[in-house]
């Protein structure tokens, strides 16, 4: 793969009803989100807990973690896409881009792997989720993440959950 700039023009291959086509595209910047100002929180029994990252994944299983490359016992949660102007995305991680065929059913892999928040493993799904459960919005949290292969840290901010993130 190579690394590409805004301005340059790239030739596509797609494949448009049934037949193959070429198409020239330029690149352009990614536009500015607005983000919607956040509603007042409420109080009471009623009020969100905990925080808001903005991923929506899954716990890895050996087959996933196959199909990337990595140890079956590999553990952790797979980025299956970032919401777009949340803490995830403000940070940088990453969703899953490829497809992989596990007992014939297309399963969406390749994304960022979270395999420990503030130097607490996450094992699953339900790891992660406990951890955000204690967390505070404003706190910045070191997430350990594999990311083709190999461990990264990002450094994220946490948000208080709003009614549209919930």
């Amino acid at each position: 793969a190579r690394t590409v700039s805004v301005g340059e023009t790239v030739t596509l291959t797609v494949l448009r009803d049934n037949e193959q086509e070429t198409i020239d595209v330029t690149l352009s910047a990614r536009p500015e989100v607005e983000r919607p100002e956040a509603p007042a929180a409420p109080e009471g029994p009623e009020a969100p807990a905990g925080v808001w990252l903005g991923i929506q994944g899954g716990t890895l299983t050996p087959e996933m973690a196959e199909a990337m490359d990595l140890d079956a016992a590999q553990g952790g949660v797979l980025v299956g896409q970032v919401i777009q102007g949340s803490p995830a995305y403000d940070a940088g991680l990453r969703g899953s881009y490829e497809t992989a065929y596990l007992n014939g059913q297309p399963v969406q892999v390749g994304g960022d792997v979270i395999v420990a928040a503030d130097d607490t493993p996450v094992a699953g799904m339900e790891d992660l989720l406990a951890f955000l459960r204690q967390a505070e919005p404003g706190q910045e949290v070191k997430l350990k993440v594999l990311r083709a292969g190999e461990q990264i840290e990002v450094l994220v901010t946490l948000e208080a959950p709003t009614t549209a993130t919930r």
